[in-house]
């Protein structure tokens, strides 16, 4: 059901609308001309299902060693996933500060957006209410949210004050501390390198009773290798639980690479966002840079000589000139996304 009511200049006018399901488009039709520069504000009533797969806002689960199936809610906006959501202006040039809150069932579950809340939960009969701080200016593709029965526990706080937490299966805590280690120097390493503190995008104050954090989660049923939501960034799972007696190698590195790879994000991509899909190289070829700067302002980067150069000459320099003398190379600003809303 979805009720649509519309004020100009503080003063309620007739509309009517349209659902277009196919693209998830609301369109709203007044019935008079509204003058140029009047305050349009417009409120919608929805409800939406919430689907099994892996884009919008979709019902995710996992078994717990009991045996018992545990199911959560996550969410994956880029490119036009928002919109499936909520309704909201969903392209990535049109940013706003969005003001959340989340209500949800049974006390062992949590409510994580990509602000810190303002208070805790609000408990009215079986339901939790949450309140969040209002966000900084935001692309609607890396809101996210995340209601689940996950730990919580696996925290540190950066020298810059990003405090960060490894959110996932509670079985899984005690392969957490790589993932924690690498964040909390890598984000401060990049900060660093591009002389504007992560911490700078959130409002103040930083530190440990702030409101600038960096959560890291992983999702069990997730169709990205990850995305770069600003305070809340999602995984699949094999990148953030590492068992450090088990695990080799590669296995670490690539877990550190992506980590770097999504926190370069923070800088470009959401801080510098491309206008339209067809720009998406602002976020993906600096996105490919931080997966090697990772590997330098890592806490493992103390114990391993990573050949990031060398790597980076192969995988980046030699396959750029090898797709480059192809009939099938692509430019820059890539046309080919307009229509069909591709990030790639």
């Amino acid at each position: 059901m979805t009720r649509v009511i519309v004020t100009v200049g503080g003063v309620d006018v007739p509309v009517t609308y349209n659902l277009n399901p196919d693209y998830y488009y609301l369109t709203i039709y007044a019935d008079h001309k509204i003058v140029s520069g009047s305050e349009v504000k417009a409120m919608v009533h929805y409800e939406n299902e919430v689907p099994t797969g892996t884009k919008g806002l979709y019902l995710s689960h996992y078994t717990n060693p009991d045996g018992v199936k545990r199911y959560l809610l996550t969410t994956q906006f880029e490119s036009t996933g928002a919109r499936m959501a909520f309704p909201c202006f969903d392209e990535p040039d049109l940013k706003a500060i969005f003001n959340f809150e989340i209500s949800y069932r049974y006390s062992e579950y949590t409510a994580i957006f990509n602000m810190d809340p303002i208070g805790p939960p609000n408990q009215v009969g079986d339901r939790y209410t949450v309140k969040y701080q209002p966000t900084m200016k935001i692309s609607t593709y890396i809101l996210a949210m995340l209601i689940s029965d996950f730990n919580t526990d696996s925290s540190g706080v950066s020298a810059d004050g990003v405090k960060v937490r490894i959110l996932g299966r509670k079985e899984w805590e005690t392969e957490t501390n790589w993932a924690l280690e690498e964040t909390l120097s890598v984000v401060d390493g990049l900060s660093e390198k591009f002389g504007y503190k992560y911490c700078n995008a959130f409002p103040e104050p930083s530190g440990p009773n702030g409101n600038c954090k960096s959560d890291q989660v992983s999702v069990p049923q997730f169709g990205a290798g990850a995305m770069e939501n600003w305070g809340l960034i999602t995984y699949r799972e094999y990148y953030m639980h590492i068992d450090q007696a088990r695990d080799p190698f590669r296995r670490k590195y690539y877990s550190t690479s992506i980590i770097g790879h999504e926190l370069i994000h923070q800088w470009f991509g959401n801080l510098v966002t491309c206008p339209w899909w067809d720009e998406i190289y602002i976020n993906e070829a600096f996105g490919s840079i931080g997966g090697y700067l990772g590997l330098i302002y890592s806490k493992s980067h103390a114990k391993i000589n990573y050949q990031w150069e060398d790597e980076y000459l192969i995988d980046e320099g030699y396959s750029g000139m090898y797709t480059d003398g192809t009939t099938f190379s692509r430019p820059m600003v890539n046309n080919v996304n307009n229509g069909e809303l591709k990030v790639e």
